[in-house]
Parts: C-alpha cells; structure tokens; sequence
C-alpha cells in the first residue's frame, strides 16, 4: 500500500468518525433502508468505474 492511500483512507477514516457528521448520520430519513444504500452503493461504483476509466483509457 502507498503512503498515498494510506494518507486517503486515514482522511476518510477521520472524516467518518468526526463528531461533526454523528448528528446527521443519526437523524438521516433513510436510517435502515437497504433500498438507499444500495442505490448509493452502486451510484459510487459508476462514479469509480467513470473516473478510472478517464485515468487508464482517456473515455468519459
């Protein structure tokens, strides 16, 4: 693993944990919906395949 990513995911890890974010994650209208992670799931995976594509193959 490169110092980058490690840097990325404690970034990630920090802003998860923030106590900044506590207040939403408990009050959001979704709470327990697998309908709406699921669709958040896979809207980040087409957002990571698009941009990965636009690294390597210069499309999108």
């Amino acid at each position: 693993m490169t110092a980058y990513t490690e840097s990325f995911q404690v970034i990630v890890r920090a802003s998860l944990e923030s106590e900044s974010m506590k207040p939403f994650l408990k009050d959001v209208p979704f709470k327990g919906s697998r309908r709406v992670y699921l669709a958040i799931k896979l809207l980040l995976l087409v957002f990571i395949v698009l941009v990965a594509w636009h690294v390597f193959y210069g499309l999108v």
